[in-house]
């Protein structure tokens, strides 16, 4: 909130004399600037009490009121640059009622509108006037005051890029842009972005988001199939969230789906068995497939140790076995987590084979049902790799993955190729010594750029790593900082976007979160962290912690240990905000 001397009758005063002595219409109902303050005051008051909020004499309230901007989605200008791929994004500042455009809601919104009351579209500065006609009237009055107090208290950090990929697909989060960084050209301020390898894209919108967010924590534990469940999987669909684990006891798949967007309770969910033949005890793959639920697994068979498996709902709501298909699509590999995406519609999964070699399992068809549906694509060339994370950074596929042997080190591929089909087809690398004890890293894209959150045991910290180029060739283009040093609650991460901005969950003793201030943190001041959400033993095995942002909150997935009876459960944080 910004700090004000002045009351607000002696602010209005002082800027609203003369006013009129432009041959513009004389501000109705007042018939001096005093009068005009004094009304303008009075309209905000009447507003704020219509949602319980009073003002002090300077004009601040006598409550905490919320800083978070309402979401309004608005589509900026673009420049598709062909020569360098880009999509060239602008738009203006457009938060409700923040009149002066400096990103805050308050008392000095009504100076603009003092200013120019009882202005229209025929007045000479109509340019520099319609700033403060909030309800878009093309006359500025009384009723602008209206947005002020609807908004009162907002204050914009900047905003929140989204992108579909195509037609009548989902937006999802892309990039964020600091108010800051926004450039005010004396109409309105004005922000811009480039969006590299985005001209392809479908479409973009903007909105404005909050300075800061803080969060609290709801952790309670599911109710699942079984005496002893692990390794979740979390994910968003229409209308609510999905999440897959392992019955270790049993050897059995499981899944659970709940029609609300933040579930504060095990019974929100409901639960089933998916695969009750020989599933084995490592993190599985979820995403929605063609618009329909689908996993990747790790199972055994008669004729495998391990192989890779994948289940398909076959209707949007599975409620029973019965609602799945299921198939291996590759044997003879390691025990491994396997992680999952859609990529143009169709399903992308990861595979490590015996030999220490990262694979693409890639189907042409949204439904597949044998492993003939099925192509594998080298990712790793002759490197001997393991636990690989999966992203797309456009619509590129990414995977990060630890490479063992020697000093151990965090390693990227990226594909040069919308299609990839070997791995010549990838740039692959290592980018970050992290140790000669393998750890799983978390890979997403930021802005259109790619990072990665890594373990790195050999500092005893959480780093993040990112490249100054969306197309990487070598490791000269990255950049490191840690995020975290507590050890040992910096492993298993998992990360999304939230706000367009990295988030990611970690921790074995604790369950930790750790969120950019900035789309792109380039240091460690750049995050805030909350740690200890729930202390204990927890996610006891070999997968990461699972996050998702579900209706602008995050909520997170972890495998929680119960030392008294030796058995693990799966438990959910649900994040609020304080």
């Amino acid at each position: 909130m910004k700090a004000m001397r002045l009351t607000a009758a002696a602010l209005l005063i002082t800027l609203l004399a003369g006013c009129g002595g432009n041959g513009e219409t004389a501000a109705p109902h007042a018939s001096n600037p005093a009068d005009t303050s004094t009304m303008l005051r009075a309209e905000l008051d009447r507003v704020l009490a219509q949602r319980g909020i009073e003002l002090d004499s300077s004009g601040r309230p006598t409550r905490t009121v919320s800083s978070l901007p309402k979401r309004v989605w608005r589509h900026p200008q673009r420049f598709n640059n062909l020569l360098l791929l880009t999509a060239e994004l602008s738009w203006g500042h457009y938060q409700q009622g923040d009149y002066d455009r400096n990103g805050e809601v308050n008392i000095s919104d009504l100076t603009p509108v003092g200013v120019h009351l009882g202005k229209d579209t025929t007045s000479p500065d109509w340019a520099a006037a319609q700033t403060a006609d909030g309800d878009a009237n093309g006359e500025i009055n009384i009723a602008d005051v209206t947005p002020i107090g609807q908004d009162f208290g907002a204050s914009v950090g900047g905003y929140v890029i989204q992108v579909r990929d195509t037609p009548g697909a989902d937006y999802r989060d892309y990039g964020f842009v600091d108010f800051a960084d926004g450039v005010d050209n004396g109409s309105f301020r004005e922000f811009n972005f480039s969006a590299p390898a985005g001209s392809d894209a479908d479409d973009y919108r903007v909105s404005p988001v909050g300075r800061t967010r803080e969060f609290d924590w709801h952790v309670y534990r599911l109710e699942l199939p079984g005496t002893s469940q692990l390794e979740p999987a979390i994910a968003v669909r229409d209308g609510g969230l999905m999440l897959a684990a392992v019955d270790d006891d049993a050897g059995r798949l499981l899944f659970a789906g709940t029609n609300e967007l933040h579930p504060l309770a095990a019974a929100d969910w409901v639960a089933h068995v998916v695969d009750a033949g020989g599933v084995q005890a490592s993190q599985p793959g979820l995403a929605m497939i063609g618009g329909s639920p689908a996993i990747a697994y790790c199972g055994t068979s008669s004729s495998f140790a391990f192989e890779v498996r994948y289940a398909r709902a076959l209707i949007v709501n599975p409620g029973a076995a019965a609602d799945w298909q299921s198939h291996g699509i590759e044997g003879g590999l390691p025990l491994q987590s396997v992680r999952l995406l859609e990529k143009d519609g169709l399903p992308v999964l990861t595979v490590q084979n015996g030999s220490g070699g990262v694979y693409l399992g890639v189907s042409a068809t949204a439904t597949p049902s044998s492993d003939l549906d099925w192509a594998d694509v080298n990712v790793s060339g002759a490197a001997t790799l393991n636990l690989p994370e999966l992203a797309l950074v456009g619509n590129r596929v990414c995977v990060g993955s630890y490479q063992y042997g020697g000093a151990g080190e965090a390693y990227f591929s990226g594909a040069r190729i919308s299609h990839p089909v070997n791995a010549s087809d990838f740039d692959s690398f290592p980018v970050w010594t992290v140790g000669i004890e393998a750890q799983r890293p978390s890979v997403l894209a930021c802005g259109g750029y790619p990072a990665m959150l890594v373990p790195d045991l050999d500092s005893g910290e959480l780093d993040f790593l990112y490249s100054s180029e969306p197309q990487p060739t070598s490791a000269a283009s990255w950049f490191v900082h840690s995020v975290a040093t507590d050890s040992p609650d910096f492993i298993n991460p998992d990360s999304v976007l939230l706000d367009g901005k990295p988030a990611a969950s970690f921790g074995r003793s604790d369950i930790n979160f750790a969120w950019g201030r900035r789309g792109i943190p380039d240091q460690p001041d750049d995050w805030l962290l909350q740690q200890g959400m729930e202390e204990g033993i927890i996610n006891f095995g070999i997968g990461a912690t699972s996050i998702v942002v579900s209706d602008y909150l995050p909520v997170i997935a972890f495998t929680e240990y119960d030392n008294i009876n030796g058995v693990r459960h799966v438990a959910i944080a649900v994040a609020t905000e304080q």
